[in-house]
């Protein structure tokens, strides 16, 4: 075969590249690098945006059913201690429990 003695003639030169700081091995790794850090800045800035997103949408609904909620609370006395007691059970028990 004629890659064998092409690829023990190139070895030399290819750990030489890798070794010098302007070699062209180091400039790809620097290079790959670079761009491996942008894609994932890229990835966390979509992740995020979709999180804040979701976290409004969680905020208007809580904020809309606190709303409509609060006239029933005054009303009823003993409904705060009731809704703490539903909010440990779901909390300690619900949801699949703690591990």
């Amino acid at each position: 075969m004629v890659i064998a003695p092409i690829a023990a003639a190139a070895a030399p030169t290819v750990v030489a590249s890798a070794t010098e700081d302007d070699g062209l091995i180091n400039k790809l790794f620097k290079i790959g690098i670079l761009a491996g850090g942008l894609v994932l800045l890229a990835i966390s800035i979509v992740i995020l945006s979709w999180l804040i997103e979701i976290g409004s949408i969680v905020g208007a609904v809580f904020d809309i059913l606190s709303i409509g909620l609060s006239p029933i609370a005054m009303n009823i006395p003993l409904i705060g201690p009731f809704i703490t007691a539903i909010t440990f059970g779901l909390s300690a028990f619900g949801w699949g429990g703690r591990k």
